[in-house]
């Protein structure tokens, strides 16, 4: 009785810690794109702007009823892959206790708490790299629990764009890896494993694609993907470059305004008024019929920019110098006020009516929020994280005993190298894009520090 008592305590312990910051606000935290996500899954509309999958996510998990619901699903299915990562990681039969502490802990020293607290596509973005850290490091991994893995890492990949390249990424380098060290026992442990991460890894792109497709948008991974790619290279200066050549040969909408661009992706696609993305002829029938009219002419000129030498240079040395930069942005930034006029009002106000007061009396409701705390606690919990790994990575490679943990950390550095250069690439330098993901290397040096003390108890059992 008392260990159920003890496992209840650590439990709620763990929610409060990993959901502190909606807890504070006195609601679920908000970004402008949740609006997005709350009104597309119930009125069952494919966003053009964003994957569906999240918002069939806080449709059903919120059971229409309250979006704090939805971060109790969110938790729940971290909790539960953080338990399957203890349990094949670190050789552990008992797995509820450990899987809270490291809740707890994380919570609280890193930016885990604040990216959960969100109704943002964001939180899966590290369920879906530990997902696949354990396919790639874990070994003897049961059927129905390989299953799940791989469930909840295809739902993972599919909620956000990004995430489909970067785990398609990954496993890509997996199988170059397999191929040089074939015969290495590592590999050759985990062979079954590892063929299922390559192969769903690389196969989410068919998933994604088939269930665009039953939705009626089209059999790809984006409805209109070629429309951010634009508004990434106007902000780059590689647009620029282009259309002054090529005008009046490019769309004559941007060629009409080559040299009074946007100068942000963000003015770009979305300021209405003065963006050469909307015209009145298509913001008739609204300006997401802008984006998909415009989509595949698009698409075509970002394969010509591309195609095009001196775009292609001013493109690819901006990706360069904005990836090393992302690399080291990882601050959990600031939360505007989302008030009556909001992107998320009318969302809340028609499909969650009971819970407008509370949604009115939060904090964010009335206010900016500043994490700037959280932010040097995270900062500092990184570093020490990063030093850890490094000693113990170099006395492994010393040692040459490369084990799981070593494993595990390296898969989780190589995936957030992976997540900072695809969105410092495609998108621009946020702090959210590492923040979502950089309390993976705490709990990666969490596990070097274990697979040590057990190393070392080990040893001296068998010097007894």
């Amino acid at each position: 009785m008392g260990q159920w008592v003890l496992k209840l305590l650590l439990f709620i312990a763990a929610l409060a810690a990993i959901n502190y910051p909606a807890l504070v606000n006195g609601y679920p935290l908000l970004y402008s794109d949740s609006g997005t996500y709350i009104v597309a899954g119930f009125i069952n509309y494919v966003p053009v702007d964003r994957p569906y999958f999240y918002s069939w996510f806080v449709r059903h998990s919120s059971l229409w009823y309250s979006l704090w619901l939805v971060l109790l699903a969110q938790s729940l299915i971290l909790f539960y892959v953080l338990r399957l990562a203890v349990r094949y990681l670190l050789n552990l039969k008992e797995t509820f206790i450990p899987a809270s502490l490291l809740l707890i802990g994380l919570g609280l020293t890193t930016g885990l708490a604040y990216n959960n607290s969100q109704l943002m596509a964001d939180v899966f973005s590290p369920i879906a790299l530990l997902c696949a850290s354990i396919l790639l490091a874990g070994k003897n991994i049961k059927s129905n629990h390989r299953f799940w893995l791989v469930t909840i890492m295809l739902f993972s990949i599919s909620v956000h764009s990004s995430h489909l390249l970067i785990i398609s990424l990954l496993a890509a380098l997996l199988w170059l890896v397999r191929l040089a060290y074939k015969r290495n026992p590592f590999f050759s442990e985990r062979k079954k494993n590892h063929s299922t991460l390559v192969f769903w890894g690389i196969g989410a792109w068919l998933v994604i694609g088939l269930f665009n497709y039953w939705l009626d948008v089209g059999f790809k991974p984006s409805r209109t993907g070629n429309i951010f790619l634009v508004a990434r290279c106007i902000e780059t200066g590689a647009a620029k470059v282009y259309l002054d050549e090529k005008c009046p040969d490019a769309p004559a909408d941007l060629c009409a305004v080559k040299d009074n661009l946007p100068p942000h992706a963000v003015a770009f696609l979305w300021e209405f008024g003065t963006s050469p993305l909307y015209d009145s002829v298509c913001m008739q029938n609204g300006w997401g019929n802008c984006w998909i009219e415009k989509d595949k002419e698009y698409g075509q000129l970002v394969k010509n920019m591309v195609g095009y030498g001196p775009s292609r240079k001013v493109l690819i040395d901006k990706c360069v110098s904005d990836s090393w930069k992302q690399l080291g942005m990882f601050d959990l930034g600031y939360l505007t006020p989302m008030a009556e006029g909001s992107p998320v009002y009318g969302g809340i106000k028609d499909f969650f009516g009971g819970e407008m007061t509370q949604y009115q009396n939060a904090a964010q409701y009335h206010q900016t929020l500043h994490f700037e705390t959280a932010s040097k606690i995270q900062r500092w919990t990184v570093y020490i994280a990063l030093l850890v790994i490094v000693v113990f990575m170099a006395v492994a490679i010393k040692q040459k005993h490369y084990n799981v943990a070593m494993a595990f950390a390296l898969t989780i550095i190589i995936g957030c190298l992976i997540n900072g250069v695809v969105c410092a690439s495609l998108s621009g330098v946020v702090d959210r894009y590492m923040a979502r993901m950089i309390w993976l290397l705490p709990l990666a040096a969490v596990f070097f520090i274990w697979q040590w003390v057990l190393l070392k108890q080990n040893a001296k059992q068998s010097s007894d």
